[in-house]
């Protein structure tokens, strides 16, 4: 008799932060994959950015500009709902593509066997296939809303002037290292 793995989701027992957004925010290439295959609009484009930007506008005109403890409270505080939300989308799109699973599992099994419920069956897989289709988008946005502000927070607690992402100048930095330090 082989072993048995249960999987225990930490996203549901733990509480809410950042690096476990990190860890369960649903793989880009997936989403892009579900939207393709169910006609479904990109919504994730721009929204990262878009995020990024209005966290510095808030934080610009809500958040005590003097450093300290009273301030990273006040950052921290400005993401977590954020997080929190993206999170709970998460764990609902996760809960979503494990019932779709297991009604594609039992709609091959009814294939294989026949029968005159196998419609219905069709009908339900189909259905929870495109509910988890439409959470995984919403939990791929809720991500980069929360990506996004996060940027911002970041570059507030380190007391960095906010400024929009330079893709371009990030990727060359990445590829080809910082050219400024050479001549350094």
């Amino acid at each position: 008799m082989g072993a048995v793995i249960f999987r225990f989701p930490v996203e549901k027992r733990v509480r809410p932060t950042l690096d476990l957004l990190y860890e369960i925010a649903p793989d880009a290439r997936a989403v892009s994959l579900l939207m393709e295959s169910h006609a479904i609009e990109d919504p994730t484009s721009g929204l990262r950015d878009a995020a990024d930007r209005a966290m510095a506008e808030h934080i610009a005109g809500n958040v005590m500009p003097q450093n300290g403890r009273l301030r990273r409270h006040e950052l921290e505080a400005c993401l977590a709902p954020l997080v929190d939300a993206a999170v709970s989308a998460c764990r609902a799109a996760h809960d979503a593509m494990s019932a779709a699973a297991a009604a594609g599992r039992k709609l091959e099994t009814a294939r294989s066997e026949g029968g005159y419920w196998l419609a219905a069956i069709e009908q339900r897989a189909h259905a929870l296939g495109e509910q988890a289709a439409r959470l995984m988008v919403s939990a791929a946005m809720r991500c980069e809303e929360a990506f996004g502000a996060a940027r911002a927070v970041r570059l507030a607690m380190v007391g960095a002037a906010w400024a929009p992402r330079d893709v371009a100048a990030e990727a060359e930095a990445l590829f080809f290292g910082d050219p400024c330090a050479a001549a350094r």
